[in-house]
């Protein structure tokens, strides 16, 4: 995530510097920015109870 959100890297760039396809890099993106959300959403559960 760091190399695309900070380094403004394209998915391309990011598979050939991890030696992985643009495919994947967009793939584990997705994943980790679904984790991301996922998280956030139970941190503000837990705040509201």
């Amino acid at each position: 995530m760091y190399l695309r959100l900070s380094g403004s890297l394209t998915f391309g760039q990011i598979g050939e510097i991890m030696g992985k396809s643009e495919n994947w890099a967009r793939v584990t993106f997705y994943r980790g920015k679904e984790k991301i959300v996922k998280e956030a959403k139970e941190r503000e559960t837990e705040h509201t109870l």
